[in-house]
This record gives C-alpha cells, sequence and structure tokens, in this order.
C-alpha cells in the first residue's frame, strides 16, 4: 500500500507541476521580453493577460512592466494604480523595482505638466542614485534634468546639468555627444563663441573616432550657428567642407540646409533653385516641406500660379506621407497578428507537448506502479518459499536429531550387548573387572597371565566387534608396538586399575603413568580436556 500510495502522489505531484496556468505563462514571457527590451513582443504578451487573475506579486510585476512600456497617454490614468505600486516596493524594501515605479511616476507628473511634482520626484530619484553610488543611474537623472529644464525653459539649469554629466561620464564614446548636445544649449543662450567651441570640439572628437556620419550631422548646428550671427556665407562655407562626410542619401538634406541659407539671405533664385531640387528628391518628407516653402517663397515673390502649383504638390506628398503612414501602419498590424498567430502556434506546440508529457508520465507511473506491485508480490513469493525452507529444515533437523537419539540408544545397546559377550568369552573371565558376576577385590593382588594366543584373540574380537579398532590404531600410529596396542584394547573394553596392574605385575601408579606415556604416544594433549580412556573409548 505504500509502495501505491507513493506511486500515486509522485503522478499528482507531476501532473500538478505540468498544469502552469496561462496567465503565469504569458507573465513570464512578457518578463523575458520586456528584459530584452523588445517592447513589442512585451506589449503582445501582456494584451494576453487578464490581470483580474492575477495573484500576489504577480500583479504588481504585471503593472509595473505595463507601465514602463506603455505610451504617456496610458499612464495619465493610472496615478491611483502607480501609487499602489510605489507603496507596495517600499514595504517590501525593493529597491530596483522602486526605482523603475520612481521613473515612471516622474513620467506622470511631466506628461501631466505638473512641474512641481516632477522635480520632486526628480529630486528623489537624484538623492537615490547618489545614495547607491551608481554613476550610470546618476547619469541618467542628469538627462531627465536636462529635459525637465529645457521643457519647462531653464536653458541655464539645464546646462549646468549637462556639464555634471559630462564630469561623471567620461567615456570617450559619449564626450562628441554632450559637445553636441552642450553647444545646442549654448545657441539658445545665444553663446556663440563657446557654442563654436563645443561643436569643433565634437568635431574633432567625431574625426579621432572616424565618424563620418556625425561630422556630418554637426553642419545643421554649424548653419544654425552662423546663420543666428548673420554670418551667411560661413554658413555656406561651413555647408560646403561638410560635404565630403555626406553619404548619398544626405544630399536632399544638405539642399534644404543651402536653401534655407538663401532664402534668409534674400537670394530667391538660389533658394527656389535648392527647394525645386529637394522637392524633386524620393525622400517625400523632406520633398513635402520643401514643396511648402516653394509655395510660400513664390507667394511672397509675386508668382501665385507657381505657388497653387507647389502649395498642390506639397499636399500631394502629404497624401503620400499619409498614405505611406497608413501603409506602415497596416504593416504594423499585420506583424502583430502575424506574432499573435505565431505566439498561438506555439501555444498550441506547448499544450500538444503538455498533453504527451501527461500521457508518457500516465504510462510511466503505470509502469512503475505495476513494476511495483510485481517487485511486491515476488517478495511476498520469496518469503513464503524461505519460511516454507525453513520449515521443512527444522523439521528435517528434528528429523535428525530423533535418530541421532535412536542411534545413540543403538549403539549403547549394541555396546552393553558386545561388553555382555565379551565377558561370556573365556579369555575376558581372567579379567574380574569384566565379570558382573565376581565382585572384584581390590586388594587381591594375584597375577593375571594372559598368553600370546589369548592376547591375539583379544584383538581379533575387538577387531570385529569396534571397526577393525586395532588396525585403524596401527594404520593413524605406525610407531605403536603390540604391547601398545593390546594396552589400548585393555582400555577400550573398560578394564580396571587393579586388573591391569596384576596383567603387568606393576602398581596403579606405574598404569596411570602408562596412560599418560600412551596419551603422549597418540599425541593428546592436555588442552584437548579429554582422557585417554575417553578418547579410546570414542575411538
Amino acid at each position: 500500500m505504500k509502495l501505491q500510495s507513493l506511486s500515486i502522489f509522485s503522478l499528482l505531484l507531476l501532473l500538478t507541476a505540468c498544469s502552469v496556468r496561462e496567465n503565469d505563462l504569458w507573465l513570464q514571457k512578457a518578463e523575458q521580453f520586456y528584459a530584452d527590451k523588445q517592447i513589442d513582443s512585451t506589449l503582445t504578451y501582456l494584451n494576453r493577460i487578464i490581470p483580474e487573475k492575477l495573484e500576489g506579486e504577480d500583479v504588481y510585476t504585471y503593472w509595473r512592466i505595463q507601465f514602463s512600456t506603455s505610451p504617456q497617454p496610458f499612464i495619465r490614468h493610472s496615478a491611483e494604480k502607480i501609487e499602489k505600486l510605489s507603496q507596495h516596493y517600499e514595504k517590501t524594501k525593493d529597491t530596483i523595482n522602486l526605482k523603475e515605479i520612481n521613473h515612471i511616476r516622474y513620467r506622470l507628473f511631466l506628461y501631466n505638466q505638473a512641474y512641481d511634482k516632477a522635480d520632486s520626484m526628480l529630486q528623489i530619484i537624484e538623492k537615490r542614485a547618489r545614495g547607491q553610488q551608481c554613476p550610470q543611474e546618476l547619469v541618467r537623472t542628469y538627462i531627465y534634468k536636462t529635459q525637465f529644464f529645457k521643457q519647462i525653459g531653464k536653458i541655464d539649469s539645464a546646462l549646468a546639468y549637462i556639464n555634471k554629466r559630462m564630469g561623471i561620464d567620461t567615456t570617450h564614446l559619449h564626450r562628441k555627444h554632450y559637445y553636441r548636445e552642450k553647444a545646442q544649449t549654448l545657441l539658445q543662450l545665444k553663446e556663440f563663441g563657446v557654442a563654436k567651441e563645443m561643436l569643433d570640439s565634437a568635431k574633432a572628437c567625431a574625426m579621432k573616432d572616424k565618424d563620418s556620419e556625425f561630422v556630418y550631422s554637426l553642419a545643421k548646428e554649424y548653419t544654425d550657428l552662423y546663420t543666428a550671427q548673420g554670418q551667411f556665407s560661413e554658413a555656406l562655407r561651413a555647408l560646403r567642407q561638410s560635404r565630403r562626410y555626406m553619404k548619398r542619401n544626405d544630399i536632399p538634406l544638405h539642399n534644404m540646409y543651402k536653401a534655407h541659407v538663401y532664402e534668409l539671405m534674400h537670394r530667391e533664385d538660389s533658394a527656389c533653385y535648392y527647394y525645386n531640387l529637394v522637392s524633386q528628391s524620393s525622400n517625400i518628407f523632406l520633398a513635402s516641406e520643401a514643396a511648402l516653402r516653394l509655395s510660400h517663397l513664390y507667394e511672397h515673390i509675386g508668382s501665385p500660379e507657381k505657388a497653387f502649383r507647389k502649395h498642390e504638390n506639397a499636399i500631394a506628398f502629404l497624401h503620400n506621407i499619409y498614405s505611406a503612414y497608413n501603409h506602415q501602419a497596416s504593416a504594423s498590424q499585420y506583424n502583430e497578428l502575424k506574432l499573435e498567430t505565431e505566439i498561438n502556434a506555439l501555444e498550441i506546440v506547448r499544450q500538444r507537448h503538455i498533453n504527451l508529457i501527461l500521457l508518457l508520465t500516465f504510462i510511466l507511473s503505470m509502469i512503475v506502479c505495476a513494476f511495483l506491485f510485481y517487485l511486491q508480490y515476488k517478495r511476498k513469493e520469496e518469503m513464503k518459499r524461505l519460511l516454507q525452507q525453513e520449515s521443512d529444515r527444522l523439521k528435517q533437523e528434528n528429523k535428525l536429531l530423533k535418530q541421532a537419539e535412536e542411534l545413540s540408544v543403538l549403539r549403547e545397546k549394541a555396546g552393553m550387548l558386545r561388553e555382555e559377550l565379551l565377558r561370556k568369552m573365556e579369555v575376558f573371565k581372567k579379567l574380574p573387572s569384566l565379570d558382573n558376576d565376581t565382585e572384584e577385590d581390590k586388594n587381591n593382588n594375584r597375577q593375571i597371565s594372559l598368553t600370546d594366543n589369548e592376547w591375539r584373540e583379544i584383538r581379533i574380537i575387538l577387531d570385529s566387534n569396534y571397526d577393525h579398532f586395532t588396525t585403524r590404531l596401527k594404520q593413524e600410529f605406525p610407531a605403536l608396538s603390540v604391547a601398545d596396542i593390546n594396552f589400548c584394547c585393555l582400555i577400550k573394553i573398560n578394564v580396571s586399575l587393579h586388573d591391569m596392574s596384576n596383567i603387568y605385575c606393576i602398581s596403579r601408579n606405574s598404569v596411570s603413568k602408562k596412560k599418560l606415556r600412551m596419551k603422549e604416544k597418540l599425541g593428546i594433549t592436555s588442552d584437548e580436556g579429554i582422557s585417554l580412556d575417553e578418547y579410546l573409548q570414542k575411538y
């Protein structure tokens, strides 16, 4: 029963492990794509989740990822949920996720134009970043503060935080971007001299990195710098110098810059020429802007017909842009639908795999159960067999014990009969200790004389009654003499010390010493704890 219960419990455990809830699976996928910064895939999986079915920490994880990846309008009316997230992570002391929620709260305040709250949140973020002593997080915070001060029009404060970022982030590849951003900010402050120095520094860094694309992108800042000061010839010279760094697809933008400079110089013909070139380019965004500017320019110089045609061209370009946008939106919807279809296909495959795993698990469990039952049955049968063998062995031992007892009794009877038979023989009548009818007189020291024939008769009788007694003695102990064997024969038939002393005409002590010598000849040691009489009786 224990094995059966264990197998059933294992099966239930496997079934529970395989039955993962869909919401948990989608949330895990969303977390994975969010960590890989794949926002579209993250949103796709988030849209499949039903938040009401989530429990515990999963609820907070879902909303944290949702707010982090969603556009600003989505979080505009979610202040209450964001506040709950903040309170939860403060309570659990989850500093990593709390930092992310603080960034979301900053975005919310900034979008709602609650600048005081946004500034307070930035101060909290900056304080935490300083406490963590994390330069990367501090740089990120200063980027937020720079954008914030630019949005509220505090350009001086924005410039100060750009300088702070440059003091922390010493990465060489970032320097050119910092110089460029600082130059743009200085242009807003109309500090043209310092702005030019920053642009020159950015250009030098880009030249050192062999980043020609970045070098050409500085043409706009140089143009804005010179045109803001009314130095139009310098602006055109800067554009000519930048041509060596531009690519083929940069030509429309380059012509746009030149047209703008000529327009500011009131050289309408040159401006119209370059605007026309741009309006005929394949870049529909620049072409529409150039057509619109041409329309205004023609209207300004008194050419209403040309202005109308260019206005129509601008409208056509705008329609093309709108169509391209719709096409892009359709492509995005198609990609989203394709991704949804792929996810559904993966889900079907996953469900099939789960069903297959469940089926294989069930079959394996049945096999294991059957095997366990078989082992249990074999164990019981083996126990029965062992018990039967033990019972048979005990019965056999009892039978052997009974037979041994019976054999012992029979041997005793046979020995008694042999002794009785020996006593009735003539040669043994000379030995009073063997005659039960005659009481032995230990004080009578008469000599008992046995002839060679009588000794031979005694040996023959013992050989016939005791399994060749003398023959076995001679074979096992070749050093024994005939007299020694005769002495052993007397001990075998229980002749008393008194009779032996009369036979050998020696004292009883001498007979005892003779026995000791015989014991040594037979190799019987005192450690064996057996006498000569006992040894020969059993021999």
